[in-house]
């Protein structure tokens, strides 16, 4: 379960940094992430 759950949010931050104007750094990614209802560590963002 955990793996597919890392491909998942691993998936969500690509879609996310495709887009030019989401240059975001690892507060806002978790932010935004957050907002998709993924909800993670912070730190698992530095990936």
């Amino acid at each position: 379960m955990e793996s597919g759950f890392n491909e998942i949010v691993d998936e969500e931050i690509k879609v996310i940094q495709k887009d030019s104007d989401t240059d975001y750094g690892y507060i806002k990614m978790t932010y935004d992430l957050s907002c998709l209802k993924i909800l993670i560590n912070i730190k698992k963002t530095y990936s």
